[in-house]
């Protein structure tokens, strides 16, 4: 079990927080709440005391400094990252998002969504315990958001755990442990929590 404190009164510009988040192996946590409300500083601060065991996946934009087409970015990662990657992994990804399909495509080229599965596929196939997705379903169509549920399905019953950010629950299918953050007092807060 990871187990995660925040005490800081400074925690954003206008509020602190005081809360404690844990998860397990095998399980998800979807953290929602209001934009602002600081669940991208959160999951940030997650990641920095867990970074040994984890991989971050946020809403940064692809680095376009070397536009490369995909098949290019795909022989440089695997490469590079080659003792942390579950090859097999990233070639069922790179197949079921539909990537094999734009090889020859540079990343400026690609849409959002496009976008979106090429930062999963990259993040998702890092060999680490825990997986942090900052809103997953950003961009995605209906197809591919199921496609990502059975993903994310598939990776929880290898035994990693999920800490995701979303505001659109309705497209996760698998079960979790959902907890609302809302500001009160100036103060970030967990007002609510439940089980799928």
């Amino acid at each position: 079990m990871y187990k995660f404190k925040v005490n800081d009164p400074k925690f954003l510009p206008h509020a602190g927080a005081s809360l404690e988040l844990s998860l397990q192996n095998g399980t998800a946590l979807v953290v929602t709440g209001s934009n602002g409300v600081g669940k991208s500083t959160l999951m940030r601060r997650f990641y920095q005391d867990f970074s040994d065991v984890s991989t971050l996946i946020d809403q940064t934009g692809l680095d376009y400094f070397y536009d490369r087409g995909l098949k290019r970015v795909k022989e440089i990662f695997l490469s590079a990252r080659k003792d942390e990657v579950k090859e097999e992994l990233f070639f069922k990804l790179w197949e079921r998002f539909g990537l094999t399909l734009k090889e020859e495509r540079f990343q400026s080229t690609l849409s959002g969504g496009e976008g979106q599965l090429l930062k999963l596929v990259l993040g998702i196939t890092i060999q680490s315990k825990i997986i942090l997705l900052d809103e997953p379903s950003h961009y995605l169509d209906e197809k591919m958001k199921e496609i990502l549920n059975e993903v994310l399905e598939e990776l929880m019953k290898e035994g990693r755990a999920l800490m995701l950010i979303e505001h659109d629950l309705s497209w996760i299918k698998f079960p979790f442990k959902g907890i609302l953050l809302e500001e009160r007092e100036h103060q970030l807060q967990v007002v609510k929590t439940w089980n799928t």
